[in-house]
């Protein structure tokens, strides 16, 4: 089990969707990363995609509409269930299962692969984060893309800079706290509630990955990879990598 499963299921896949801005800023958000890297299909009949701890779709949606069809692999069915909920004519199929585990993977060979919003700090150990590569490469065709996005934590936030408020409305409220050692970083998600007569708090914790960008750079390398560019925005790096052999 993932540190961070007990968190999203008692805690944040309720408010997921709310807390990070509503789906249509998120797939407005999506669309603005795609065309920054130039990714559309080449062939809209055929053109597979696959998205790496998709959630709520964020990025899954915008991908069928430009004429992907795309794979969602998520371990939280709730978040894989609010996608669904949102689908219209997109071909997207829903995958509930371990991104560790190669067979919820296509068989073919896929044009693009995605691992976005924070997914790869996600896992438990720098080897998970090796597997995980290792298996996008198997999964695309040669040639094929990967595009994954992550928070840089070069930097340890000390003193009151650990907290972080990121969400407030009449009835939601939300504030992050996080404790960084040398390779992990301690998440404690706060949310009050307002009922209607009165607030109820609800706190949860897991555990991430210190992330550095030299070092995910050199395990996408040691994975086969070919860093192609690097783009920084809003606090979240991406990598645009191609398979080559």
């Amino acid at each position: 089990m993932y540190s961070f499963q007990n968190h999203y299921e008692n805690a944040l896949s309720q408010h997921y969707t709310r807390v990070y801005g509503g789906r249509l800023q998120n797939y407005e958000k999506a669309n603005s990363i795609l065309d920054r890297f130039g990714l559309l299909p080449n062939d809209k009949e055929h053109a597979l995609a696959i998205d790496m701890g998709a959630g709520p779709g964020f990025y899954s949606v915008p991908l069928a509409r430009r004429g992907y069809q795309v794979v969602a692999i998520d371990l939280d069915a709730n978040l894989l269930s609010e996608l669904e909920s949102n689908l219209g004519s997109e071909t997207v199929q829903t995958k509930c299962g371990d991104l560790l585990d190669a067979s919820n993977y296509p068989a073919a060979g896929a044009d693009l692969a995605i691992c976005m919003t924070d997914t790869i700090a996600h896992l438990n150990t720098i080897e998970q984060q090796k597997r995980l590569f290792q298996i996008a490469f198997q999964s695309l065709r040669n040639g094929g893309t990967f595009l994954c996005s992550f928070r840089d934590q070069s930097r340890a936030l000390t003193d009151t800079d650990r907290f972080l408020p990121f969400y407030s409305d009449d009835s939601l409220i939300a504030t992050t706290f996080v404790e960084h050692s040398d390779t992990s970083v301690r998440v404690t998600d706060i949310f009050y509630s307002w009922d209607g007569s009165s607030w109820t708090m609800n706190a949860s914790a897991y555990n991430k990955i210190r992330v550095y960008s030299d070092e995910l750079r050199g395990i996408l390398e040691e994975s086969g990879f070919l860093v192609q560019s690097e783009f920084l925005d809003r606090g979240m790096t991406y990598f645009l990598c191609t398979r080559n052999s």
